[in-house]
């Protein structure tokens, strides 16, 4: 499964992807995101992302970047949340 993330990822747009995730993460082996798009994100948003990868990790399906902006990058890295959500791995 892909996920294309929005261009923010903040606190206005956390109900509506977690639902879109919550919805079908049961019916997935893997799930493939493409962050490339993000410009905006906050606490909440990688908060958000957090709990996917929690999650995932938890139900053995694999999560993975397909690309992941380096704003995404950079957030993550400043809260100390880069490992914890592979953004090393981006291909």
């Amino acid at each position: 499964m892909e996920y294309v993330l929005t261009e923010s990822i903040d606190i206005t747009q956390v109900l509506e992807i977690r639902k879109r995730y919550s919805d079908s993460i049961a019916n997935t082996k893997n799930i493939m995101l493409d962050g490339s798009k993000v410009q905006k994100t906050d606490a909440a948003g990688l908060q958000l992302l957090l709990s996917l990868f929690v999650t995932c990790q938890k139900k053995g399906i694999e999560i993975r970047w397909q690309s992941i902006s380096d704003e995404l990058v950079l957030a993550a890295t400043v809260l100390g949340l880069d490992t914890a959500l592979s953004c090393n791995n981006k291909n």
